[in-house]
């Protein structure tokens, strides 16, 4: 027999599944076994043979026409017979298959990476596939994954956008950890807290390195300071970048925590003082020290879960549809509740959400002409801003700086444009809910992770 690549009927049982093939589920194929028994088969298969007789064939290109013909009864098939290395079947199957547009995020990025492996560039892999450089290599970044993790969060179809999104994050426990919520309402809110914690402990090392550098010695916590030594105060990044400690102390040591390094000086030199009552006026000093110090990272915090919240409901309103006639009849009955006669609406993020910039004189133009087919939008703009107009903060949150405390604020406008939300649609998150509730951490405990 002539052993140069070739057309030829094969029977069907002398055909087999490629072992490494990199599609692992062929899925339902009645679809395309009724096709084949009224159409035939209409592309070849790709196959190679497994002995010199060439008698017996394994799969490359064409593994679920295969499964469809059996299903259908076919006993023969028409394959182009080639003759390939281990390598050029494993590149064929993996750039076939990443041409589909069926596959799961998870199946594209297992290829880009069988495919690195095999020794193609990022360019020619793109060349190959129609992927971008970019996107190559964000898929290749998810193999870091945890591979069952990965597999089990596709059953909540997260976004594309979503995944990428965690590359966001350099570790990878932390990572694998928010797979459990990528694709619930919670993900937005995990996510944000893990690249805000990120960022903290990216700084702090930056502190301490200016520390180190500085000659300073590291304890791990406050009372390892010995008793002759002062508080200098708490310093975050930009305060140490430039600052000279050469001021006629010896030594210097130094704590983390938070995103701030807390430093104690050596004294000078004093004269006699009554022992009790300096160390009496020390102690309260660095009680009043420490309280000053943890309000600061209450009214972080605060600020922190209203930007969180903020974000959430933003993000609905800029990605939702509201020109259904439900939709725009909720609204109305909202804002005619709200308002009895409005001029103009020109702030709180009126043109955000409408997705115009208005000059000064052209809103009333541009609501006429384009009321009627952005309607649903407007009245959702025209909501949101006039619910900010009503109060000064669009929070449960109380800060009283007076008495530094933290307690929950009764805000039934919130209430109100909560109610409309979710008519509209949205889901509140566990965080908002608490907020709503008072249940928050940070009315009871004060401790918020």
């Amino acid at each position: 027999m002539n052993k140069k690549s070739k057309l030829q009927m094969i029977p069907t049982d002398k055909l087999h599944p490629h072992p490494d093939n990199p599609r692992k589920v062929i899925g339902d194929v009645s679809e395309l076994a009724e096709s084949i028994k009224t159409n035939g088969i209409l592309q070849n298969l790709t196959v190679v043979p497994n002995n010199d007789n060439w008698d017996d064939f394994t799969v490359i290109i064409g593994h679920r026409r295969l499964a469809a013909a059996k299903q259908a009864g076919l006993t023969e098939l028409p394959c182009a017979i080639v003759e390939m290395s281990e390598k050029e079947q494993l590149s064929t199957m993996l750039t076939e298959n990443m041409q589909r547009s069926d596959l799961t995020v998870y199946e594209e990025a297992k290829g880009c990476q069988l495919l690195l492996d095999l020794g193609d560039t990022v360019a020619e892999i793109a060349e190959k596939t129609g992927f971008s450089e970019s996107k190559i290599r964000r898929r290749v970044k998810l193999c870091e994954l945890d591979e069952e993790a990965f597999k089990e969060s596709q059953i909540r179809q997260p976004t594309l956008a979503d995944y990428d999104r965690l590359n966001q994050i350099k570790d990878i426990e932390t990572r694998n950890k928010l797979l459990e919520s990528i694709g619930t309402n919670n993900f937005d809110n995990l996510l944000y807290s893990a690249v805000k914690k990120q960022e903290t402990e990216e700084e702090k090392e930056k502190i301490e390195k200016l520390c180190l550098e500085h000659g300073m010695t590291k304890v791990q916590k406050h009372d390892e300071i010995p008793s002759n030594y002062e508080y200098m105060g708490a310093f975050a990044l930009k305060d140490l970048i430039g600052k000279e400690f050469a001021d006629g102390r010896k030594r210097y040591f130094y704590f983390a925590y938070r995103s701030d390094i807390y430093i104690y000086a050596e004294a000078l030199a004093k004269q006699e003082k009554n022992d009790a009552e300096e160390e009496k006026n020390d102690a309260e000093e660095e009680k009043r020290k420490l309280e000053e110090q943890r309000w600061d990272e209450l009214v972080e915090q605060a600020e922190e879960i209203d930007e969180r919240c903020e974000a959430l409901r933003r993000g609905f309103m800029l990605d939702t549809n509201f020109n259904d006639s439900n939709k725009k009849q909720e609204l109305i009955e909202y804002i005619t509740a709200q308002v009895a006669a409005s001029a103009r609406i020109k702030d709180y993020h009126f043109e955000e959400i409408i997705g115009h910039n208005f000059e000064d004189d052209d809103i009333d133009r541009y609501i006429s002409e384009h009321w009627c087919d952005n309607s649903g939008r407007m009245l959702m703009a025209a909501a949101y801003a006039l619910c900010q107009t009503n109060y000064s903060s669009f929070s449960y949150i109380s800060v009283n700086y007076a008495d530094k405390k933290i307690s929950r604020k009764n805000n039934p406008e919130l209430n109100r444009f909560y109610v409309l939300l979710c008519e509209l649609g949205y889901v509140m998150s566990d965080e908002e809910i608490q907020l709503r509730d008072g249940t928050h951490p940070i009315f009871t405990t004060g401790e918020v992770k």
